[in-house]
């Protein structure tokens, strides 16, 4: 995390998508408490756009190529 207001909406969104996976972070050391957390974050993301009935499947399937774009490009 680089600022403080960084870490608090990164909190903020992951106590909003699951209060008991946000309180079990506190069991874990602190120096992989954010890796684990964003690990977290990226199978949601990716589990709510793949389960969507919504929006059509060759779209879903465009969204998840280019998030693994994304991440596999990622700095």
């Amino acid at each position: 995390m680089k600022t403080s207001l960084q870490k608090k909406l990164f909190t903020k969104i992951l106590k909003s998508v699951s209060r008991s996976f946000y309180l079990s972070l506190y069991f874990l050391p602190k120096k992989i408490r954010y890796t684990i957390s964003l690990g977290y974050l990226i199978a949601r993301i990716t589990d709510t756009i793949a389960d969507t009935s919504e929006v059509p499947i060759d779209i879903r399937n465009q969204l998840l190529e280019t998030l693994k774009h994304h991440l596999l490009n990622a700095n």
